[in-house]
């Protein structure tokens, strides 16, 4: 009872801290504004299935922006922790799939917008090749040579 005790404090005190909401299925909202590694990151806007745009900023200079698709991170102990379930930002070896840095907002919009496509074409079913069995098959190997 005590671990239960200790973890919902933690949690509680995380939430405080970090004003983090928690959506419906209990997992943390990411931040609309953070600061990380020097860089100071703000959503700018929020797209279907997960995608989000941020801006990045170094001392209040405008660096990039970020599309990025927040993924899910399930509650874990670290250093003796609890770490609640959260939403993430991805990581360095997600970047190139699910998260691109981009010169302007304008980019990053149309960046989503060739992933919706490719998603799409992906989703489309695929032209199927029909056989005819009486069909004569070409023998294998290499063609003979005509004299």
């Amino acid at each position: 009872m005590e671990t239960e005790t200790s973890t919902w404090l933690f949690l509680s005190d995380l939430i405080m801290k970090n004003l983090e909401t928690v959506d419906t299925d209990g997992y943390l909202e990411l931040s609309t504004e953070f600061n990380h590694a020097g860089f100071d990151y703000k959503r700018e806007k929020v797209l279907d299935n997960g995608w989000q745009i941020y801006s990045q900023r170094k001392d209040d200079c405008l660096i990039s922006f970020e599309l990025v698709r927040v993924v899910k991170s399930e509650e874990r102990e670290m250093g003796g922790q609890i770490i609640a379930k959260r939403w993430c930002y991805p990581g360095n070896s997600a970047w190139g799939r699910i998260g691109f840095t981009c010169v302007s907002l304008e980019r990053a919009e149309e960046k989503y917008r060739e992933l919706v496509i490719k998603k799409e074409q992906q989703n489309e079913p695929k032209a199927r090749i029909i056989v005819d069995e009486n069909a004569v098959k070409r023998p294998r190997g290499r063609p003979r040579k005509v004299v």
